[in-house]
This record gives C-alpha cells, sequence and structure tokens, in this order.
C-alpha cells in the first residue's frame, strides 16, 4: 500500500489535495444550488422570471468575473491569495441564505457565491495546468473534476436526505458551514504542501499555439453552445410541479454525477481523440430540450445525467483546450476570457428561458438555432487550427 502512494508524483499529490478542496466546495455551493429554485419561488415568493434573471446574472459574474481575476492573478502572481479569498466568499455566502428572510436578500447572496467562485477558478486553473504533466493535461483536469463533482453528489444527497426527514431548506443551508469550513483548512493545507513539495519547471514552448484573431471563434462558439442550453434550475422548477421535494434534489444529484462521470471521460477522450470532442456539447444540449415536456420522473432523471454531461465537457474539455495551445503567462487571462463568453451565455439563455418560460416551442427553436450555429463557428475554428499545425 505505501509503495503504490510513494510512486505518485509531488505534482500529483498537489492536483488530488487541490481537487479535495473542491470536494468539499462543491459539497457545499452544489448542495445549495440543488435547493435554492425551490427556495426561490416556493418559501421566498420569488416568480420564475425573477429566478431566471438572478441565476442568469448570478452565472455571467461568476463566468466574466474571471476575467478580471486571471488577469490580477497574472500580474500579481499571487496565484494562491486569489484562492483564499474567493473561495472564503464562494462557501460562506451559502449558509448565510438561511438568514434570507426575502428573495432580495437571497438574489444577493447568490450573486455573491458566484462572484467568489469567480474568483479563485483562473488562479486555481492555472495551478492545475502548470504542474499537470504535459502529455496528461486532459487528465488531471479531469481527475480534479471527478472529485469536484463526488462533492458535488455526495452534498445534495445529504440534503436530499434531510428534506426526506421533514428538515427544512434553513436547515439545510446552516449544515452547509461544515463543508465550507472543511474546503478552506483543506486549502491551507494545499498551500503548505505546494511550498515544501513542488517543483515548478519552466513548460517547453509550445509550437502549436492558437492565433489570438482565432481564439475568437472558440470564445464565440462556446458562449452560443451556453446560450442555448436549458439551465438545470428550471429543470428543478419544472419537476417541483410533479415531484416531491427530494425527489427533486435527486434529480440535481444526478446532474453532478453526470458532470464528474462524464468529465472524467471526455478529459480522458481528450488526450486521445483532441480538441473535436467539444461538439458533443451543443448536440447535448438540444437532447435537453426535446425532452422536457415528458413529465415523467426517469426522463428528469435522464435529463439531470444530461445536463451534468453538458457542464462536465464544458468544465474539462474548454478548459484543457487552453492548457494545451496557450503559453503559461497568458493563460490566466484567456481562462479568464473563455469563462467570459461561456457566462454571457447563461445571462442570455437563462433571461430568456425565464421569460418565455410557460412557451416552450419558442424555447425550443432558440435552443436549437443556437446550438447549430455552435457547431458551425467550433467546426471553422478546428479548421483553422489544424490549419497552422
Amino acid at each position: 500500500m505505501s509503495k503504490g502512494i510513494k510512486k505518485i508524483s509531488p505534482n500529483l499529490r498537489l492536483i488530488i489535495l487541490i481537487g479535495i478542496v473542491s470536494f468539499f466546495a462543491d459539497m457545499t455551493y452544489e448542495s445549495a444550488r440543488s435547493i435554492i429554485p425551490q427556495y426561490f419561488t416556493y418559501v421566498l415568493g420569488g416568480s420564475v422570471f425573477a429566478l431566471g434573471i438572478v441565476i442568469g446574472i448570478g452565472d455571467f459574474l461568476g463566468y466574466s468575473f474571471r476575467s478580471v481575476s486571471g488577469k490580477i492573478s497574472d500580474r500579481t502572481r499571487n496565484y494562491w491569495g486569489m484562492m483564499f479569498l474567493g473561495y472564503t466568499i464562494n462557501l460562506f455566502a451559502v449558509p448565510l441564505l438561511a438568514l434570507a428572510n426575502n428573495y432580495i436578500i437571497a438574489s444577493i447572496l447568490i450573486i455573491m457565491e458566484r462572484m467568489g467562485r469567480a474568483t479563485r477558478i483562473p488562479p486555481r486553473d492555472y495551478v492545475i495546468s502548470t504542474v499537470a504533466s504535459e502529455n496528461r493535461i486532459g487528465y488531471s483536469f479531469a481527475l480534479q473534476n471527478l472529485l469536484d463533482q463526488a462533492g458535488a453528489v455526495i452534498g445534495p444527497l445529504i440534503i436530499s436526505v434531510m428534506l426526506f426527514y421533514n428538515y427544512g431548506y434553513r436547515d439545510a443551508f446552516l449544515f452547509l458551514a461544515i463543508p465550507a469550513t472543511l474546503s478552506i483548512l483543506s486549502l491551507y493545507v494545499s498551500y503548505k504542501y505546494s511550498k515544501k513539495e513542488i517543483n515548478f519547471e519552466p513548460r517547453k514552448k509550445i509550437e502549436r499555439g492558437i492565433k489570438k484573431r482565432h481564439l475568437m471563434y472558440y470564445f464565440i462558439g462556446i458562449g452560443l453552445s451556453a446560450a442555448g442550453i436549458f439551465h438545470i434550475s428550471f429543470i428543478l422548477v419544472l419537476a417541483q410541479g410533479f415531484l416531491e421535494q427530494y425527489e427533486v434534489t435527486l434529480i440535481f444529484t444526478l446532474a453532478m454525477v453526470g458532470e464528474g462521470i462524464f468529465g472524467f471521460i471526455f478529459g480522458i477522450a481528450y488526450d486521445k481523440i483532441g480538441k473535436e470532442i467539444i461538439i458533443i456539447g451543443p448536440i447535448l444540449a438540444i437532447l435537453i430540450i426535446s425532452m422536457v415536456s415528458f413529465h415523467n420522473i426517469l426522463v428528469f432523471m435522464l435529463l439531470g445525467l444530461l445536463f451534468g454531461a453538458f457542464t462536465g465537457i464544458n468544465d474539462t474539455v474548454t478548459r484543457s483546450v487552453v492548457a494545451s495551445y496557450i503559453e503559461e503567462e497568458h493563460r490566466g487571462s484567456v481562462f479568464g476570457a473563455l469563462n467570459t463568453s461561456y457566462g454571457y451565455g447563461l445571462l442570455i439563455s437563462s433571461i430568456f428561458v425565464g421569460y418565455f418560460f410557460n412557451q416552450i416551442l419558442i424555447i425550443v427553436l432558440y435552443i436549437i438555432i443556437l446550438q447549430i450555429s455552435s457547431i458551425i463557428i467550433l467546426l471553422k475554428f478546428f479548421k483553422k487550427v489544424n490549419h497552422e499545425k
């Protein structure tokens, strides 16, 4: 047993430690996201349109602010300091939701949580991309994402059990202060380990980089795909109309299972196949919207898995492309720009779907048009990059 452990390189151990930080972090905020739509609409009295606006603004800022965070990280080189700041804001906004007595206060806390997440993700991705083995970049991100999603599965499962035994939403939010604290403590352990054990060796110069003008195709293609997704929050609101509270939370749990499993598979596939695997994302989005009208528990469980697969490919493969094609000194900024385009897409999607929530045909046509457009632009990007080799 000890011999097996010794074979793990110090760099891989750091990635695992960061994965443990993510495990407790996702246990905190993904558990919250599994009950926020119900809490917001059924307990605090917010409308579905208001929920769409808040989720849209939160996700937009949660992704677009990563551009700012990435640039600050690159300029200051204080990656760990940015991570500590982001994780603290991100995680402790969650238990404070228990104290919200109206949906306005809840909205502020939801947006704070997203902003904290935006602050810490670019520096975290930089650290992972720097210590990852050059021929196993996809694997490194997939491993971190797998540990991340393990927490995202276990947390909502615990919340589902709490709801089954008649604990309230406020009790659930208060409980989440425990994994939030464990995540911060794990981050401190990771930081100390990185100072003692890790040697950050300079990478070879990337010879097959992407020209800046061609990156725009990538950003627009990913942004359009995000703009054409039927968000899990709306899936949960629909499910609330015909399922029990704990069953709705289980749908979210399956989304996290899907993100973890498929994210890992897509990460491994990226190392074997390459960037073209991103095309699966738009196809998944079309599958999701084609099934939301079937109000059946098994269909909605499948919807959860498919949404998880969609986010899994975006969380793993899109980052791997940046790590493979962008030089280290620009990577934090490009991670930020990529996330900004994704955030714009989620903002548009959430507001549009929230406004036309009761007109499903309009939503179906909108999503199909955007996802086909995304595929066309991503194919153009692949052609440009392949031509440069």
